[in-house]
């Protein structure tokens, strides 16, 4: 059997073998005591390659349905790869992604003695944009204000959507001085650019706790955020767009 160029030459062997039989089977000089013989072997033969080649198309598509198929289920495992870490409003990492990424960092922390970084923040009167704009211009200054700070991270960091308005940036191997810059340049990315939608021109800040990961105190993950946590709440209650470092850093 041959295969040169797809289907139509896939047989073109067997069909000259067929084609050569039937010129002899029909040649003036065979003997008729094993014409017959001769003719059902041809017969034979000849169904025998039709079988073939109609085995070999079906084959050719059900082998084209299975790659289509393949292809399907990969698309399937992408989308659901991408609904369980990302976040379908906004498009950064989702609250579980970040929780997952966090607990290695700081397992990594507290084993290597490395340091970590964390940064709450919470956009500021979120809840009047949504009330005096309705809902869809909240979610537009969501996405947009993500996309932003998201921009503005370093590779080896992890950002995300906390919840509601909430945002976390995981640092790792950056210490205090160097987070608190991250922290401030993300502050003013955020403070000096309007969000745009439609006619309106939104003016967004952002208050943002910021924690060190501290052996002595952190003997557990969930003290560790709700350092952050605190500190953010407390930049908020001092009058927002600002960053406050969590009281226990050293």
């Amino acid at each position: 059997m041959t295969y040169k160029n797809g289907k139509k030459d896939m047989f073109k062997a067997e069909q000259a073998i067929l084609a050569e039989a039937q010129r002899r089977l029909t040649s003036e000089d065979q003997e008729i005591d094993w014409r017959d013989a001769y003719a059902a072997l041809c017969d034979h033969f000849s169904l025998l390659l039709r079988d073939a080649m109609k085995i070999t198309s079906a084959g050719d598509l059900s082998y084209h349905r299975l790659i289509k198929a393949k292809e399907e289920i990969e698309r399937l495992n992408r989308d659901n790869y991408n609904l369980a870490i990302f976040d379908a409003l906004t498009g950064v990492h989702n609250r579980h992604y970040l929780l997952d990424q966090f607990g290695k960092e700081y397992a990594k922390a507290q084993r290597y003695k490395s340091p970590l970084a964390l940064v709450l923040m919470d956009l500021d009167h979120f809840k009047q944009i949504n009330d005096a704009f309705g809902h869809q211009v909240g979610d537009e200054v969501l996405r947009t204000v993500s996309a932003r700070v998201r921009d503005h991270v370093r590779q080896q960091d992890t950002f995300g959507r906390y919840g509601g308005e909430e945002f976390l940036l995981i640092l790792p191997g950056i210490d205090r001085d160097d987070a608190s810059l991250v922290a401030e340049k993300i502050r003013k990315i955020v403070d000096s650019e309007t969000v745009e939608v439609g006619e309106l021109d939104i003016t967004v800040t952002v208050s943002m706790g910021l924690a060190q990961y501290t052996p002595a105190y952190d003997t557990n993950q969930d003290i560790f955020l709700s350092r952050a946590d605190n500190a953010m709440y407390m930049a908020k209650s001092r009058g927002r767009n600002q960053i406050v470092m969590d009281e226990l850093a050293p």
